[in-house]
């Protein structure tokens, strides 16, 4: 209908929006503004129905009730229940063990490789980035994981936190735990953890050429780092891949299927060395002083 004449005047019809003033303004005359909880979402009215646009109601009965029932429940740019909300501050710490997707993490670490390398000119400062990256990350499993698996005991050893890291925070973080755990031979002060198969950062990365020594299991280092930071034990943690040579196993040597020359592999290596300070503590608290 045209408006010219002064005709019959259009129905009114009341709309809700998202943000902005104009949704309170539409609302129809007397129906006073949508209550809100203490978070600033919109509360049930007392009939047990969020208030909704007439158009919307319409549309919903149309879809079905399930449409209505989201509609209702959420839908439409209504948040559920305050009661079915929960703080992250109010959950426990002792959750139901879930894993992350696989490609989710290959995605978000994809994607933070690809902005680190444009902030940076030398391979060494690629490594060092995302180090920094997973420091936070080591920081937070350590805190965590210590309270999960541990019952929140501290360790004051250096073969003890080593032990948590090689063990606990692996198993938590990748499913199993590292390969082998080494002290340096050359240097009192350094300390070997071994990773045989590829690590979850390395596995679906395919590096250039021009790269050179670069390793993406950089980031696996700084998790190891901060995680014995946060306990206690300053590092500097970084990662190497270095040959392997796997033995067979003692079936097939009994069988006789055992290669005849040796089965050499990559693994991932990561070297960790503490702080003076730290080998001193250490070795106060062994000799009981």
């Amino acid at each position: 209908m045209g408006e010219a004449g002064g005709g019959g005047q259009q129905p009114h019809r009341r709309t809700a929006s998202l943000g902005g003033g104009s949704a309170r303004e539409g609302l129809a005359s007397g129906a006073g503004d949508v209550p809100r909880d203490a978070g600033g979402w919109a509360a049930a009215r007392p009939g047990g129905r969020f208030q909704v646009a007439e158009a919307g109601e319409a549309e919903a009965s149309l879809a079905g009730p399930s449409a209505a029932a989201s509609s209702v429940r959420g839908g439409g740019g209504f948040p559920p229940p305050a009661a079915e909300r929960r703080a992250l501050v109010d959950r426990g710490l002792n959750p139901r063990r879930g894993e992350v997707g696989l490609a989710a993490f290959a995605f978000l670490f994809s994607e933070l490789v690809q902005y680190s390398q444009t902030q940076v000119e030398s391979v060494e400062a690629f490594e060092a980035r995302l180090c920094a990256a997973g420091r936070r990350v080591g920081v937070s499993a350590a805190e965590l994981v210590a309270h999960r698996d541990r019952g929140g005991k501290r360790e004051t050893r250096i073969v003890g936190a080593l032990t948590f890291v090689h063990t606990y925070m692996w198993r938590s973080l990748f499913g199993r735990a590292a390969d082998a755990l080494e002290k340096g031979v050359e240097n009192d002060d350094e300390y070997l953890i071994h990773v045989n198969d590829p690590p979850l950062t390395n596995a679906y990365a395919s590096k250039p050429k021009d790269l050179g020594s670069f390793n993406p299991a950089a980031f696996c280092a700084g998790v190891i780092q901060g995680a014995l930071e946060a306990t206690g034990f300053p590092c500097a943690v970084s990662a190497h891949a270095v040959q392997h040579v796997v033995p067979p196993s003692a079936v097939a040597s009994a069988l006789g299927y055992a290669k005849s020359e040796p089965d050499v592999r990559e693994r991932t290596t990561f070297l960790i060395k503490f702080e003076r300070s730290v080998i001193e503590r250490d070795a106060r608290i062994a000799a009981g002083r």
